[in-house]
């Protein structure tokens, strides 16, 4: 049977929905290894014990290392390194994962570029599972376009953004859960109760959401995802009344795939938002043309959506799935749920039937034949 190393450096694997799928698209067929990073506890401590997984312990200070890569790029700027891959190496992050690829035989997967430049390292070549696009990315510019076997990337315009006018072939996913014939149960929702999915971060638009429910108190929101122990610390402290009052809950509970579309499926909107007006990191080429995993998985559970309006989420405009907001305060958030409910039910039909569209496990198919070839 032949084998296969999903190489994923993040210490954030269950919040990565793709690499999870295509895990299991591909376990069916071949022998699948996950190699990864311990989790982050500053961010979640949850962990996946029921795949084919090597942890690696995290060696390094990850503060250390982002001062020192800060440092690299602003260095990088000014006298134009020709060939960065040693200094890269004493950020200390690389050698156990070039380590375990070196004794891998068989086909790789790298996700993104760090994961692909180690892949290079431990001179082997992979298929890219592009997910995250970084500015200034000293990883994707130490990478030569020969190590790359083929592309897996969301869209056109990141493709092009990545690789320009360059032929590499490719293989056009959606970071999409897989698609669940679960009927939707319109009936059952209540008007009030909202949904936050994903990662609770100031960038994306958590406090926003707090905001508009101390605005509008007749509402509920949930949090289903991870919640870093900071931020939670913070909503204790500026929105102690919404927790009081029940009107906020946070539940960081891992579910699999199909627990989480029937948890999902008894809220009324889902929430994706891209909070870049107050937060300069969030401004980004990445995040402005990415289709956000949550936003998938509120179409797979049948929910119309109010987000940002964004060239990455326009979905929602294009087959009318929800209301895209030009801003973020709590008035334009109340607009977009009170356009949704005059055709609600129209607007979740739409939702449901889209995800049938975007299906992960049908459209990795042709990445999967081209891997039997």
């Amino acid at each position: 049977m032949k084998k296969i190393l999903i190489v994923f450096p993040d210490p954030i694997l269950p919040f990565s929905p793709s690499t999870l799928n295509l895990y299991d698209s591909l376990s069916n067929i071949y022998d699948v290894t996950i190699l990864t990073s311990e989790p982050n506890l500053s961010y979640s401590p949850q962990k996946i014990t029921d795949k084919k997984i090597i942890y690696l312990k995290q060696f390094s200070n990850p503060l250390l290392t982002k001062i020192f890569m800060r440092g690299l790029r602003e260095i990088n700027q000014k006298l134009k390194i020709k060939n960065l891959n040693f200094l890269l190496l004493l950020a200390g992050i690389s050698l156990p994962l070039i380590r375990e690829i070196k004794k891998f035989d068989g086909e790789i997967i790298a996700v993104d570029f760090f994961a692909l430049w180690c892949v290079m390292m431990a001179k082997k070549k992979a298929h890219l599972l592009s997910l995250e696009i970084i500015n200034n990315d000293l990883y994707r510019n130490s990478c030569p376009i020969n190590i790359i076997k083929s592309v897996i990337i969301q869209s056109e315009v990141r493709y092009r953004y990545l690789f320009g006018n360059q032929k590499i072939k490719t293989f056009f996913v959606q970071n999409a859960p897989n698609y669940i014939d679960e009927k939707i149960e319109i009936k059952k929702r209540k008007k009030n109760e909202l949904i936050f999915c994903g990662s609770a971060m100031p960038g994306f638009g958590i406090f926003r959401c707090l905001e508009f429910l101390e605005n509008f108190p007749e509402y509920r929101l949930t949090v289903k995802g991870a919640v870093p122990p900071d931020v939670k610390n913070t909503m204790r402290e500026k929105f102690s009344e919404l927790f009081d009052q029940n009107r906020l809950v946070i539940n960081e509970e891992y579910l699999s795939p199909s627990e989480l579309n029937t948890y999902i499926n008894k809220f009324r909107i889902g929430f994706v938002f891209y909070d870049y007006i107050r937060f300069d990191q969030m401004n980004t080429f990445n995040y402005k043309t990415a289709p956000s995993g949550k936003l998938f998985q509120y179409y797979n559970a049948g929910l119309p959506v109010v987000s940002n309006n964004i060239s990455g989420l326009n979905s929602i405009k294009e087959f009318k799935t929800g209301v895209m907001i030009e801003s973020m305060a709590s008035a334009a958030i109340k607009d977009a749920i009170d356009q949704i409910e005059l055709d609600y039910e129209n607007y979740a039909i739409r939702s449901k039937n889209l995800s049938a569209q975007f299906d992960f496990s049908k459209n990795i198919l042709p990445f999967i034949k081209y891997l039997e070839n």
